[in-house]
């Protein structure tokens, strides 16, 4: 084989390895998140605020609804759109891991009657928490 040849050989292998390597870098570097838009912020707000408003009467559906406005925040903020409720879990990191994982397990149970209307308040006080991060309001901007 010639010296040419060899060359050409090496400098095909380096290129696959560096694009193999940015391939990686980039799976392993997590969503490209962006900021919410002003109108959409204000219309996740809205429907927060409606679904707080129905807890009283429904606190089963207006956790799923806050189950749900969550999912919908991360999607419009550059979370996997595909993502189920382990993976949404893994995405919000440290901040907010614990509190997605028990607000989904109050969740789950209801649908079953295992949860208690106090177990309900506490799992939307902590999807509360994670949706104000999300949309980038903090709790003492927050009306409700």
């Amino acid at each position: 084989m010639s010296t040419g040849a060899i060359v050409g050989i090496v400098i095909a292998a380096v290129v696959v390895l560096v694009v193999l390597a940015l391939v990686m870098r980039r799976k392993s570097a997590g969503p490209r998140l962006r900021p919410l838009e002003p109108q959409a912020k204000a219309q996740f707000a809205e429907r927060w605020a409606k679904a707080q408003e129905h807890f009283v009467d429904r606190p089963d559906a207006a956790l799923a609804e806050a189950d749900r406005i969550v999912a919908d925040v991360m999607t419009e903020r550059g979370y996997p759109s595909d993502a189920d409720h382990e993976r949404r879990e893994a995405d919000l990191g440290r901040a907010h891991r614990d509190d997605y994982h028990a607000a989904h397990e109050v969740l789950v149970r209801t649908g079953n009657g295992g949860a208690s209307t106090e177990d309900m308040r506490e799992a939307m006080v902590r999807y509360r928490a994670i949706f104000q991060d999300l949309v980038g309001d903090t709790p003492a901007k927050a009306s409700h």
